[in-house]
């Protein structure tokens, strides 16, 4: 497996945790909001072994509490799998960021019950992709990394007997040229009413691959955080910039 990015401590990338972040080489697609471009092209030069990482997560063993896989796209390493195994017999939680390019390795992690939490990207209506990642992505591919995070979230029962659950999330990178409101509608359409759901700001960036992008306002933030949560009840905005006092404020007018 190929780390091209360890980031020691992070107190947003899993939520309710302290974690560390390792980023991973190398994805499939080009998304053209995509912050990771050096990690996706390959020209991320950097290169961390997989027992650094062992070997912090042991020496702090009780002060870090997981830590998240990211990149990149995880699922093309090979030894992932093994990987999280590892940090799962440090004693620490394992969480995934994934794009859903590959059900297959999602499904092998799953049934080594080696993830706590699994947070997939989707970046418009299933048959909508062509235009943001720059090359073809199949929909049913997709529907079924989907479906897999769904039914592991509501809990698979075990030889044993026991019931392996983990937590999840699905989430949406928005920009003005690709997202309204009826494009978010058609997201959470292919959700259910017990999946968490995020919708984040796209912000540019140095390594952007697409500068011409926008986001929205803190007022148009607002107005879609108000909105998607009449339409499900476990969505949201995330990184709202306003504190609850503007909030309510802003509710009233």
């Amino acid at each position: 497996m190929i780390i091209s990015g360890f980031d020691k401590l992070s107190l947003v990338n899993y939520p309710g945790a302290v974690a560390c972040t390792i980023f991973t080489l190398g994805c499939p697609w080009r998304c053209r909001f995509c912050q990771n471009s050096t990690l996706v092209t390959g020209a991320e030069k950097n290169r961390v072994e997989e027992e650094e990482v062992l070997d912090y997560l042991k020496k702090r063993r009780g002060l870090i509490d997981g830590i998240c896989i990211s990149g990149g796209e995880p699922t093309i390493q090979r030894g992932l799998t093994e990987f999280a195994k590892k940090c799962k017999d440090v004693g620490v939680k394992v969480k995934l960021d994934t794009n859903g390019v590959n059900p297959g390795r999602v499904r092998e992690m799953l049934e080594a019950k080696v993830l706590d939490y699994i947070a997939m990207d989707i970046k418009l209506p299933l048959y909508n992709y062509e235009d943001v990642i720059c090359t073809w992505a199949d929909p049913g591919v997709l529907q079924q990394t989907i479906d897999l995070i769904k039914e592991y979230g509501r809990g698979v029962k075990q030889e044993d007997g026991t019931i392996y659950k983990i937590d999840y999330e699905f989430r949406t990178t928005i920009m003005k040229e690709f997202h309204d409101k009826k494009t978010i509608s058609r997201i959470m359409e292919e959700l259910d009413d017990d999946s968490h759901y995020y919708l984040q700001n796209f912000e540019d960036s140095e390594y952007v691959f697409d500068h011409s992008l926008h986001g929205f306002s803190d007022e148009e933030l607002m107005d879609l955080e108000q909105w998607v949560k009449t339409k499900h009840k476990l969505a949201s905005v995330r990184g709202l910039k306003y504190p609850d006092a503007k909030r309510v404020q802003i509710v009233r007018r």
